[in-house]
């Protein structure tokens, strides 16, 4: 871009010498259309740049999802092995570990189809999803994850509310902030969860730990 400016006013100085107002004119104008193309050029570089970034930011994020249904079948696995349960418990662990599966295929299509997005979730519609089954599924996975007991580790204390967006999105929000909450809660963890609707129709958010 500098050397372009350069050439121009130089190309314009010294037509203006031989045809002052002609060459002026001219120069001018040509001097104006390479600054927007520059300028328009210069915006797609950048608009590239942050498309690189958000979609390096979902491999990221992502990745670091699948480790999390992937640990929590290899401890349910590990239970049934290793010691007998009751059919109640089976039933509730075979439920887990469908849920689990269910989300690590979900997690696997997204990456594949990460070269055709220009954001996390946008191939998917927006759906109503209810905050309160989502943040208990996400909180049962969380306590699995890290060999919790879900009633002694989550205290649930959840306005009804409906949110219109994109279901991986979210649940991979409140996944995280649960993961996290409980990993550096103190001793015992104790995670607080709440939700409630403002006014405005917004639905608020938010997990708490003791650590």
């Amino acid at each position: 871009m500098t050397l372009n400016v350069l050439l121009m006013v130089y190309w314009i100085v010294l037509l203006a010498q031989a045809a002052p107002w002609g060459a002026l004119i001219v120069g001018v104008a040509l001097f104006a259309l390479i600054l927007v193309g520059l300028s328009f050029y210069l915006f797609l570089m950048i608009k590239e740049v942050r498309l690189n970034q958000r979609q390096a930011n979902f491999v990221d994020s992502v990745t670091h999802e699948l480790k999390s249904p992937i640990a929590s079948l290899k401890l349910y696995l590990q239970t049934l092995e290793m010691r007998p349960v009751s059919d109640e418990q089976r039933g509730k662990f075979y439920r887990v570990m469908d849920q689990e599966l269910e989300r690590l295929d979900h997690l696997i299509t997204q990456l594949l189809e990460v070269g055709r997005i220009d954001a996390i979730g946008e191939q998917s519609d927006p759906e109503s999803i209810f905050i309160d089954s989502m943040l208990r599924r996400c909180g049962q996975a969380a306590c699995a994850h890290h060999q919790r007991d879900e009633v002694e580790t989550l205290d649930y204390d959840i306005h009804p509310a409906v949110l219109e967006a994109r279901p991986l999105v979210v649940e991979t929000v409140f996944r995280n902030l649960l993961d996290n909450a409980i990993k550096y809660a103190g001793d015992p963890p104790r995670i607080g969860v709440t939700v409630r609707v403002t006014d405005r129709g917004r639905v608020v958010t938010r997990i708490s730990d003791n650590g």
